[in-house]
């Protein structure tokens, strides 16, 4: 037995009309028009779907492979990020990191400029606005320089033992000076190390880096420790490749990003965080248009 449905009138329910195929298919194509324009309209929910891949090396606290990412990787990622692209970040040796940018295998790598100056390579990269400084100086135990260390130049330097991380910017930059004396090493716990026993009498070293070794490997002593004034700033910049990014679109991208998180005080947010209090971020770590304002530093050892 067949039962029509009842409407309230209690007169049997006229039959459904059967679906035109057609009209269904028209519908369909309209809609799916209709969400591609609403896709295409909206730039900023089509760029959070985007990432990059930004190659870079260990130097910790600056840049790490751990769970904070180190000073100028959070720096760079917050730039992404307020221009709606998300950063994986894949810690290499320098060498494979110069190469893979310049050859276009990645589209961009962090750190310093000086890096990709070799022949052949500068004119295959692009630099970004810088994005912060390493301030780089000369760690030394106060217990063996009670009145400190004051210099004028890198050639008053030549009767002191100077230790250097292999390969680094600041062994690149320092070994332009002929008559000072660098010993190499190839771990920054090792220079730590070889200050400790007296056998550098000052290491090179970047300030922040300087105080977390010597805070991890002798936290009841690394007191002692100072630093003398800055002989370089190095900068930080995210380095394109002109191959992987020709028309300078992801670079473009992050420099809007950047402008962004230092007008909405991400940029210093950040700084802070990892020199312990806006108090201790030396000047000298800002970019330019950030210094305004900033209290003189002190002496780095009296990082947080």
């Amino acid at each position: 037995m067949r039962i029509s449905a009842v409407h309230q009138d209690g007169l049997p329910a006229k039959p459904a009309r059967s679906a035109n195929p057609a009209r269904t298919a028209t519908l369909a194509t309209l809609a799916t028009l209709a969400l591609l324009a609403l896709f295409l309209s909206a730039p900023a929910a089509y760029a959070q779907s985007e990432s990059i891949v930004l190659e870079t090396f260990e130097y910790p606290p600056i840049y790490q492979n751990s769970t904070k990412p180190g000073l100028a990787c959070e720096l760079v990622i917050a730039a992404f990020q307020a221009s709606e692209t998300a950063v994986q970040l894949s810690f290499v040796p320098v060498k494979r990191m110069i190469s893979d940018v310049a050859s276009g295998t990645v589209i961009a790598g962090i750190g310093g400029q000086i890096l990709f100056e070799e022949p052949g390579i500068q004119n295959r990269v692009r630099y970004s606005a810088e994005v912060m400084y390493v301030v780089q100086t000369f760690m030394y135990d106060s217990r063996h320089f009670p009145g400190g260390l004051a210099y004028r130049s890198l050639e008053e330097l030549a009767q002191y033992r100077i230790g250097v991380l292999n390969g680094s910017g600041i062994m690149r930059f320092l070994e332009n000076s002929d008559r000072i004396s660098l010993i190499p090493n190839s771990i920054h716990e090792g220079s730590a190390k070889q200050l400790y026993h007296d056998r550098i009498d000052l290491w090179a070293i970047v300030d922040l880096t300087g105080a977390m070794y010597m805070k991890q490997l002798y936290p009841l002593e690394h007191r002692f420790y100072r630093f003398t004034k800055p002989y370089n700033l190095g900068d930080v910049s995210v380095v394109f490749s002109a191959a992987a990014d020709p028309e300078g679109l992801w670079q473009r991208r992050f420099e809007e990003g950047l402008a962004h998180i230092k007008q909405n005080g991400t940029y210093l947010h950040i700084m802070a965080d990892y020199y312990g209090g806006m108090e201790h971020v030396p000047p000298e770590a800002l970019v330019n248009d950030m210094r305004v304002g900033q209290n003189q530093s002190g002496n780095a050892a009296d990082i947080h």
